[in-house]
């Protein structure tokens, strides 16, 4: 460990009233959590998005989304609540308006805009796949949480921002997750029922 992340770690223990492995576990538990959803999952579901959208005729909604996507990515060197929650919220946002999209008879696509729409819903499963992965990550949060407030109110008042943004992760992400299953399962259907050449073996999430 380097010096300056070893005596943030030991500010963090003494300041809060937890032992130093504890001050470890809660951000060993949160950031990489916090860094695989806002840093990978949902700018690649934002960037997936945005090229499904294109396909259909919608480049302002999909430059939009790449804008997004590119702010997310830059807010993982610092976790933050604040982020965590926008980039949750604009990515449920863009998850329903996507779905609306897909309701009634297939518009009519030049070869172009197909070709476009396959690759776009390739990637979208492969992001919804990713951001389902981040479930696997969240049983260490919750026991670095409970770590922290089993101590009692003084222990979770001196934890401050970090206990917060562990909390923020472990209620909002399962929400979100389950957002992004449900609109995979809508474009799945889409597919099918207007028979897109996309190969099954990529509809995976």
């Amino acid at each position: 460990m380097r010096i300056s992340a070893l005596v943030s770690t030991v500010f963090f223990a003494a300041t809060t009233g937890v032992s130093t492995m504890q001050a470890q576990d809660l951000g060993g538990a949160v950031v990489p959590v916090y860094s695989k959803m806002v840093g990978e999952s949902l700018p690649l579901l934002m960037t997936a998005t945005a090229v499904l959208m294109e396909a259909r005729g919608s480049k302002d909604e999909a430059a939009a989304l790449r804008a997004q996507a590119e702010d997310m990515k830059k807010g993982v060197s610092k976790p933050d609540k604040d982020l965590l929650e926008r980039s949750m919220k604009a990515t449920s946002e863009s998850n329903n308006k996507f779905v609306a999209s897909l309701g009634g008879e297939a518009k009519a696509l030049t070869a172009e805009q197909r070709t476009m729409f396959v690759a776009g819903a390739v990637a979208y499963f492969a992001a919804v796949k990713s951001s389902r992965e981040v479930a696997q990550m969240l049983p260490p949060v919750t026991t670095a949480i409970a770590d922290v407030t089993k101590k009692g109110p003084l222990a979770i008042a001196r934890a401050g921002k970090d206990l917060v943004l562990a909390k923020a992760v472990a209620q909002g992400i399962p929400e979100l997750i389950k957002g992004n299953v449900q609109a995979a399962e809508a474009l799945k259907n889409y597919i099918v029922a207007n028979k897109i050449p996309v190969d099954a073996s990529a509809i995976v999430f």
